[in-house]
């Protein structure tokens, strides 16, 4: 709660502003917006429509799309993994090699 005290300002402001745009000042327009200051609490981003499974705001979280620091840590670890692999083959051609004298 300590939160929402602290956005209440920002929540009123937010809250006035849809009331004067939307429903031109009046109060008791009937709409769900009418009484709930704290709906406007959280913001959106800029053109966002606030549903988590639109692909408009979100397809890049929907389809799976790696972000440049994930794509860094792929690539890292695809590294080590082919420096681990050739460290392998070069302990199996040594020993072959030992073998053969």
């Amino acid at each position: 709660m300590y939160r929402a005290s602290i956005e209440r300002a920002r929540a009123l402001r937010t809250w006035k502003a849809h009331i004067d745009w939307v429903h031109d000042g009046d109060l008791d327009t009937g709409c769900l917006c009418d009484r709930q200051v704290n709906r406007f609490r959280k913001g959106q981003k800029r053109g966002g429509c606030g549903h988590a499974r639109c692909y408009m705001c979100h397809g890049d979280k929907l389809m799976k799309v790696l972000t440049i620091p994930n794509r860094r840590k792929l690539d890292s670890a695809k590294d080590s993994l082919l420096d681990y692999y050739e460290m392998q083959s070069d302990a199996l051609t040594d020993l072959d090699s030992d073998e053969l004298m």
